[in-house]
């Protein structure tokens, strides 16, 4: 769905994750072995037709560094039943971690998420004991619900709606 679509930042580049992002993102699912959203995460061609065919409507995005043109990440929107709502996910490779990007790319993602495809609501689920992933949600405005079971697997579920967003005086 993220097909022509490009979101920039000071100094980073989210766009369409393409066939040379595939072994940075191998690189990043051997990495933090989190990135359970794809099927067959040790395939490449699988990768690409799974992103290809877009079955699902979400928005799936690499994450660029704007000096070095490197894939540093992956971030997007799952779409969600009434397509009011989206789950948003990240995820970097770990020499990347602590510079602020997960802020940036997320930001990026929930404005074009409110102002471009009119959704009312983002969620976000993060493992317990991920200090930085909460820290990364919370500093962009989404607030803690609680707990929730996800694949037989308790997560914390974050949310912020389009009225709480905008009124924000940073995004």
């Amino acid at each position: 769905m993220a097909k022509h679509i490009i979101l920039k930042s000071s100094r980073l580049l989210l766009r369409p994750l393409l066939e040379e992002d595939f072994q940075g993102f191998l690189e990043l699912q051997k990495e933090n072995n989190k990135l359970d959203w794809f099927q067959s995460k040790n395939d490449i061609k699988k990768i690409y037709q799974f992103i290809k065919e877009d079955k699902f409507n979400n928005y799936i995005f690499s994450i660029i560094l704007k000096n070095s043109n490197s894939f540093i990440g992956l971030c997007g929107l799952e779409i969600i039943e009434t397509k009011l709502r989206a789950k948003i996910f990240y995820a970097f490779l770990s020499n990347f971690w602590g510079n602020g990007y997960g802020w940036e790319a997320i930001n990026n993602i929930i404005k074009f998420a409110f102002s471009e495809l009119s959704l009312n609501e983002i969620t976000a689920h993060i493992n317990n004991g991920n200090t930085r992933g909460w820290k990364v949600v919370e500093r962009v405005g989404l607030k803690y619900m609680g707990q929730i079971n996800v694949n037989n697997k308790k997560v914390m579920l974050f949310s912020i709606n389009k009225k709480e967003y905008l009124n924000q005086n940073w995004y």
